[in-house]
């Protein structure tokens, strides 16, 4: 688990050194998971106000109030194939984008959600975006790296130095590198030695097409399929503080919140077989649930990691009642996250158990 950042590769350099201690519980693991999120995210404190504040101004700029993102997106209308579970979840291939761009250290899933906010706070429904924003800016303009939030530290001497800039260019670079290997975006400078990121342009979000390419982003009009993910996401920080578990649970809520707004239950094949999302990131509710986004009223007989009692003991299992609460992305999240997180450690205590 990691916090969801532009994080900095060598901020892992302590855990391989660590990699012959005795081998630490569940729990433990866990214990210590949390812990370095919560130090990640407060290295990135500052960079995160930033980044959001800067969202903050495109969605005003542009009067933006919510994103459109089709279905296809997150919900494949085929099931995977085989016979997947949750230990052998389905292959990339048969997933839809959104699970698709999950990494343990990446950030093309929250790339691709900010690529679609700045595109939609300026283009029309129906219209087809451009892209003029440099990746990196001058002066006062808003670059691409100015929208993310990072942990990295400048390092290095000489001229083997790396600005914190530089750092989230590489980072930035790899996501837009990832999105274009799904077709979810185009590279019209795909032949240069250099910059073949600039000016990339978005493609439809149900990306790579076994029958041919994939064609060009338009903004979804009011009649297509479509859900919303509201604007808070962007201008109160959550893109930044969220893991790719908790952002794809988080799309999950506003796709079945969209027809259905006083909840719903998600069965273990929709979820696993259209969505690709494994138990242990349906398991993000508990945090999300924290943190006032979701309601979640538990089914009898099922634990609060989703795994049921006495299974196999006759009966379907019943899945968890859910609703999403917009209303709880009103607040600011860089507090929220890391005053959840703080009391989770506190309440955990030294996670020796």
């Amino acid at each position: 688990m990691r916090a969801a950042i532009l994080s900095d590769p060598s901020a892992s350099a302590s855990a391989s050194a660590s990699a012959s201690a005795p081998r630490r519980t569940a729990a433990q693991q866990k214990f210590d998971q949390m812990d370095l999120r919560l130090n990640r995210l407060y290295e990135s404190e500052k960079s995160c106000s930033q980044a959001t504040a800067n969202l903050a101004a495109i969605a005003e700029q542009g009067e933006l109030t919510g994103v459109r993102i089709r279905n296809e997106f997150v919900f494949r209308a085929q099931p995977a194939p085989g016979e997947p579970s949750d230990r052998r979840p389905p292959r990339g291939e048969h997933r839809p984008p959104a699970t698709r761009l999950v990494t343990s250290r990446g950030t093309a899933l929250r790339c691709m959600l900010i690529a679609l906010f700045e595109a939609q706070a300026r283009t029309r429904p129906g219209g087809q975006p451009d892209n003029r924003r440099p990746i990196l800016a001058v002066g006062e303009d808003v670059g691409w790296t100015d929208l993310f939030a990072t942990d990295a530290k400048a390092m290095g001497n000489g001229q083997v130095y790396m600005t914190v800039q530089d750092k989230q260019s590489r980072h930035l670079t790899a996501a837009l590198k990832k999105l274009a290997a799904e077709e979810l975006i185009s590279l019209p400078h795909a032949a240069r030695a250099r910059n073949k990121y600039e000016n990339f342009l978005l493609n439809r979000e149900s990306g790579r097409r076994s029958a041919g390419p994939n064609s060009r982003y338009r903004v979804p009009r009011p009649d297509e399929p479509h859900f919303i993910l509201p604007a808070e996401v962007f201008t109160k920080g959550w893109i930044h503080v969220l893991e790719d578990s908790e952002l794809t649970f988080l799309l999950m809520l506003a796709y079945f919140h969209a027809s259905n707004p006083d909840g719903f239950r998600v069965i273990s094949s929709v979820r696993l077989l259209h969505m690709g999302i494994s138990r242990d990131a349906y398991g993000s509710h508990e945090l999300l649930s924290r943190l006032g986004l979701v309601s979640v009223v538990p089914a009898e007989g099922r634990r609060g990691d989703g795994t049921v009692d006495e299974y196999g003991s006759g009966g379907p299992a019943i899945p968890h009642l859910l609703t999403f609460l917009p209303g709880g992305l009103a607040v600011g999240a860089f507090a929220a996250v890391t005053k959840a997180i703080d009391q989770w450690i506190i309440a955990t205590g030294s996670g020796d158990r």
